[in-house]
């Protein structure tokens, strides 16, 4: 049922006069009918009954998901309409679910900008990834994985040749998705989320979790307001080559912005969460603590490093309880 309501989705927009809006959306953010047949994309008419009728088998069709019942009137009705469809893998190719965007036009506020179909025995959203078996072959060739939040990041990441790169889908990075990378054969994970306060929130989820299972990890960070798929495919491989490995970003997260004492307490959960008994990592964030926090520079760092004599040295100063 999932395979043909696929294959229904992907007709409707390759051939159905109503999915010419849906054409036009798609090809103005550069994704084109190669796009669309390489991720098996659709569109889900504005119907109650589109998909439903051409399945028949209302009770098949609200068990895989792509259907609901009804409060009012008892009947099968579908649960994606007026939206482009995104199909959702395993990672060995098997559809088990759908992800539904609203066209811009769609200006109702009750309705969600994305709307995925029901949980199943086989589909539960914070446990899958967009991608998998797109990025199958990349990740396990390279090693590496990226991950991306929207559906669109994905395909555009990949359309730029980073053919490594999954999708949340907007939900919360869960030990289930590290565990499907990791079982696609990645040992290294590149966090690439958008440049807002929201998704660098969700961007440091995925590194605190990676650090965590002992995965090294890379930050890319992008300008505020930017996500991989506003982007060229130029600008995007421009920023994903110049990400930084894990604890850096953390260190420059923590110590950014604030006051004096939360920048002193984002030093001590740094030397908590990374030093971890390693020396050179300590010196590090140490130096980058002084930097940050008081303002310091290489050369004020290294006069503290060379004491006096003793006739002349400067009493201690007591800082925020930091003694220097």
């Amino acid at each position: 049922m999932l395979e043909r309501s696929a294959d229904w989705y992907h007709q409707q927009l390759l051939r159905s006069p109503h999915a010419e809006e849906a054409r036009q959306y798609l090809t103005e953010r550069g994704i084109g009918p190669d796009d669309w047949r390489k991720w098996n994309l659709g569109w889900a008419p504005d119907q109650w009954r589109g998909l439903t009728n051409a399945l028949r088998d209302d009770k098949a069709a609200v068990d895989s998901g792509v259907a609901a019942i009804s409060r009012k009137t008892g009947r099968a009705y579908d649960v994606l309409r007026g939206r482009i469809v995104f199909t959702i893998r395993t990672l060995g190719g098997e559809v088990i679910g759908f992800a539904g965007r609203k066209l811009p036009t769609n200006t109702d506020p009750k309705a969600p900008k994305y709307l995925n179909t029901r949980t199943t025995p086989l589909y539960h959203k914070s446990d899958t990834l967009y991608g998998i078996a797109e990025s199958a072959e990349g990740i396990r060739d390279s090693g590496t994985a990226g991950v991306v939040e929207g559906y669109t990041d994905a395909i555009a990441a990949h359309k730029a040749g980073l053919t490594n790169v999954v999708a949340t889908g907007g939900t919360a990075f869960t030990d289930s998705h590290l565990d499907r990378i990791l079982a696609a054969g990645a040992h290294h994970l590149i966090a690439a989320f958008d440049g807002d306060p929201a998704g660098q929130d969700a961007q440091q989820k995925v590194l605190d979790q990676a650090h965590q299972a002992d995965v090294p990890t890379t930050a890319v960070t992008f300008p505020p307001g930017e996500d991989p798929a506003s982007l060229g495919a130029n600008a995007l491989l421009a920023h994903w080559h110049t990400g930084l490995p894990q604890p850096w970003p953390h260190i420059d997260q923590h110590l950014s912005g604030g006051d004096i004492h939360q920048r002193i307490r984002g030093h001590r959960a740094i030397a908590d969460t990374y030093t971890d008994g390693d020396p050179i990592v300590a010196a590090i964030a140490t130096h980058q603590a002084l930097t940050h926090t008081l303002g310091a520079t290489p050369d004020t760092i290294a006069a503290w490093r060379r004491p006096p004599a003793r006739d002349d040295r400067p009493p201690t100063r007591q800082l925020g309880g930091v003694g220097l």
